[in-house]
Parts: C-alpha cells; structure tokens; sequence
C-alpha cells in the first residue's frame, strides 16, 4: 500500500510540474512577442510616401488584432488550475513529496507572469492608440505636403499668367 500511495505522490508531483513548466514556458513566449510588439510600436520611424504610410496603417491594423487576440485569457486559467492544484493538493489527501517552498515559489511565478501579461497588453494597447494617431498625423501631413507643391507648382505654371491678367485689366 505504500509503494502505491507513493507512486500517486509521485504521479501528482509530475504532473503538477510538468503543467507549471509548460505554463512558464508558454507564458514567458508569450511576454517575449508581446515585448517584441512593443519595440515596434515603440518606434518613430515613418514612411516618405503616402503609400508607405497606407502599408504602415494597415500593419498597424494587423498589430492590434494580434494584442487583442492574444491568448493572455488562455494562459490565465491555465495559471489558475495551477493556482488551484497548489492550493488544494490532491482530493483532501496529505500532500507528502510536496515542498512548500516549491509551491511559493511555483504560485509568486505563476502570479507575476500573469500580472506582467496583462500589464504588457495594457502597455501595448495604449502604444498602440500613440502610433495609430502618429501615422495618421503623418498621412495627414503628407497629403498636406503633397497638395502644397501642387499648389506651387500651379501657382509656377499658372500664376504668371494670372499675374499678367490682373496688369491688363487694372
């Protein structure tokens, strides 16, 4: 009886850090995208062209699908069960194999990788509302330019000749 007794010790130790080791590994890939997301976001760099800035609107777009689709919910209640496993070890049997140390440790990590995912996509929902109104002030900017030399260019071709229209008629 022993020996079965600690094999389901054994079995529930396993399994409960098999499941943590793929929830950090999962949750960790994850804050690195979304810190990868970020320096993207993060950066000034804007099209010369109108064109230019029509993809970078659109990329843009496809960034925040990404944020909002992101699988922080998912990982959160992966992190819950575990939460929960550490909490109530086994259906009321004693918990022996099972190091309170390891469970503190396994409950501050699995906390702060949900505390920091939701804080990232926060971080990033909001850069990503920053670079959505810099690229469409700098669209704006560039349609403005655009009609600005159109405008000298048709004042060049044209405006002598209006010029020479107003002599004529004073």
């Amino acid at each position: 009886m022993p020996s079965e007794m600690a094999e389901v010790v054994f079995e529930m130790v396993f399994h409960f850090f098999q499941a943590l080791e793929r929830f950090l590994y999962e949750a960790m890939s994850l804050l690195s995208k979304l810190e990868e997301i970020q320096e993207g976001l993060s950066k000034n760099e804007f099209a010369e062209t109108l064109d230019g800035l029509k993809d970078q609107i659109k990329k843009n777009q496809h960034v925040k699908k990404w944020i909002v689709k992101a699988p922080v919910e998912v990982l959160e209640q992966e992190g819950e069960k575990i939460l929960d496993s550490i909490r109530n070890p086994g259906n009321g049997e004693e918990s022996e194999g099972f190091s309170t140390e390891d469970f503190k440790s396994a409950e501050q990590q699995i906390k702060g990788l949900m505390e920091n995912l939701h804080g990232k996509r926060k971080k990033l929902r909001e850069l990503w509302n920053i670079r959505k109104m810099q690229l469409e002030q700098s669209f704006q900017f560039r349609v403005f330019e655009q009609d600005a030399e159109k405008v000298c260019h048709n004042f060049m071709v044209f405006g002598f000749f209006f010029f020479f229209t107003l002599e004529v008629i004073n």
